[in-house]
């Protein structure tokens, strides 16, 4: 899960243990704290574009498997069908309603490589 790196793209690390009867919301919460960073997912309404974290890019093929959709998201291949309807779990009702309508393009965002650490941007 690319939730937990120690970089600057992917939310910091929790400061408390993953514990296995509260693994899911722990992991609901990254997710969701991840989509708020508009460095890491924005929709510009002016150009209709959907600007995702290239985390999205190299691993979206791993949701593929438990968030495909063929229902919605038309006009994109699996991997941004099964990234989109994972978002769309985790965004603000306005941003679901402006995915779940479609007509836009994707984008991703630069990857930042530098650490996680004090004194970083």
């Amino acid at each position: 899960m690319p939730w937990s790196a120690d970089r600057w793209d992917v939310p910091p690390l929790k400061n408390e243990p993953f514990v296995e009867s509260e693994l899911d919301a722990q992991l609901n919460d990254q997710a969701s704290k991840f989509l708020q960073n508009k460095e890491k997912f924005r929709i510009d309404l002016a150009t209709n574009k959907v600007y995702l974290s290239q985390i999205f890019n190299w691993f979206g093929q791993d949701f593929v498997k438990n968030y495909v959709t063929d229902r919605e998201f038309s006009g994109f291949s699996a991997k941004e069908r099964a990234v989109l309807n994972f978002i769309s779990r985790y965004v603000g009702l306005s941003d679901k309603a402006f995915l779940m309508k479609g007509g836009f393009s994707i984008e991703y965002l630069n990857y930042n490589w530098s650490l996680n650490e004090k004194g970083n941007p």
